[in-house]
């Protein structure tokens, strides 16, 4: 039998039916289906008047109304034209679209890709991507063609590494250089970007990495398959299904053992799975950093990790060497982002910093919420008085065979004592009820 103790109160909290995470500063947040900012002293510095937003990104965010898309600034000034649609800014430029075309401004909002191409990429390398009428070119900043590629192209990335690729009618994958040249043929059924000069490529005779120049690492095997490169050379491997392996240069295991599932490397920590779906953590080298004995583990993201209690289900926060930084108290928590972490107790949603204070927003409604143990107030409810906001003691009693909890509730402040004697006289009784359940029978002759 499980036991779970709450006060039920009428507190004033945070208006905002969902927050976002922040970005320079700035956190979208939602309410009554609109959107809008606020700063990380909690002030709303961009009313809730929006039908959409993405992120503050080099000083400007998108922002859509019933009409249209415009950037606007930190203090909500609209900044640019109309656009049927925006992209954020990326190193101080933004895609833009109208008339179903798409172009490039700045952060001056002046148009220095106009917009008359069917398909644009950000800038990479220098260059950008574009394509008409099914034509894929690679294009300076002053819209310049630099190398326009073949009809037979039907697929085209954007440079990484100084080398981008390409595929072919055929669906095969070759790869060029900046300069236009060809590095290798169209021989590989897939192949991923370049990162750190290395890319992994796959042909019906197995997977092999290769350099820049085309030339392979070592022949192509069907003992594994790449999956993913990573920051110090290492790779990312799969022997099969479920057996996922870091290798290195030569195709030689570095880890130890193999794990289910492995995800996206943060700062050098790699996420892990093992056969009883425990997470943990590995370095790009392949050491256990975190043993994979966690419930539940989210990325490695700004310096800590979100992770789950396995007896209470609770969220807390570890750092990267496993050490419970911010305790187990958190019905929901997601990763932090600039500092700031989204966090949810009793159904509502607030921010947190690295030293587990809340962000206490200044716009505010009430509402009835029920929080565990009772006395034990959350901070971001704000200015609770316990004498006008109490509504109820509340006591859950799940057992084990019934679907719903048996529940007790006093709706006197000054009656706790009593309240915890019904609900000692219920576990009472639910415990005589189990033991008859549990006796075994006698048969009569």
């Amino acid at each position: 039998m499980e036991r779970r103790d709450f006060v039920v109160i009428n507190a004033t909290v945070s208006k905002y039916d969902n927050l976002f995470d922040f970005h320079e500063d700035m956190g979208i947040v939602l309410y009554n289906s609109k959107f809008g900012f606020i700063n990380k002293e909690g002030k709303e510095v961009v009313k809730t008047i929006y039908l959409d937003a993405k992120d503050f990104s080099n000083g400007y965010a998108a922002v859509k109304d019933e009409n249209a898309w415009f950037f606007i600034n930190k203090k909500g000034e609209k900044v640019s034209s109309d656009y049927d649609f925006v992209q954020s800014f990326k190193n101080g430029f933004a895609i833009v679209e109208k008339n179903s075309k798409l172009g490039i401004i700045n952060t001056k909002f002046k148009e220095i890709i106009p917009i008359i191409y069917d398909t644009i990429d950000s800038i990479s390398n220098g260059l950008i991507l574009v394509s008409i009428n099914e034509i894929f070119k690679y294009i300076n900043l002053n819209n310049e063609t630099e190398i326009e590629l073949p009809k037979f192209i039907k697929r085209a990335y954007p440079f990484k590494n100084g080398i981008a690729r390409l595929e072919n009618e055929n669906y095969k994958t070759g790869y060029i250089d900046i300069n236009g040249n060809q590095v290798t043929d169209f021989i590989y059924t897939s192949g991923s970007d370049f990162s750190k000069n290395f890319a992994n490529v796959t042909t019906k005779e197995g997977s092999t990495i290769i350099y820049k120049n085309g030339e392979e690492l070592f022949p192509k095997t069907k003992d594994f398959s790449i999956n993913s490169i990573l920051s110090n050379g290492n790779f990312e491997a799969s022997l099969g299904y479920k057996k996922n392996v870091l290798i290195n240069h030569l195709g030689a295991l570095v880890t130890k053992k193999t794990y289910t599932h492995m995800y996206y490397e943060s700062d050098g920590l790699i996420r892990v799975q093992d056969e009883n779906n425990n997470y943990g953590f590995i370095d790009i080298n392949g050491q256990e950093i975190i043993p994979p004995t966690l419930d539940y583990a989210d990325d490695y993201n700004d310096g800590l990790i979100a992770v789950r209690d396995r007896e209470t289900q609770k969220y807390g926060y570890m750092d990267k060497y496993g050490i419970l930084v911010i305790p187990y108290i958190y019905d929901r928590a997601r990763n932090f982002s600039n500092g700031i972490a989204i966090v949810e107790v009793a159904g509502n949603r607030f921010y947190i910093d690295k030293n587990n204070k809340p962000l206490i927003t200044k716009e505010t409604k009430k509402k009835i919420i029920k929080v565990e143990a009772p006395g034990n107030i959350p901070s971001y409810v704000i200015d609770y008085d316990i004498t006008k906001d109490f509504l109820r003691y509340r006591t859950e009693l799940t057992v084990s065979s019934e679907w719903t909890p048996r529940v007790v509730e006093t709706n006197d402040i000054n009656k706790v004592k009593e309240h915890e004697e019904k609900v000692l006289n219920l576990e009472t009784q639910i415990n005589i009820s189990m033991e008859e359940l549990t006796k075994p029978k006698v048969l009569k002759k």
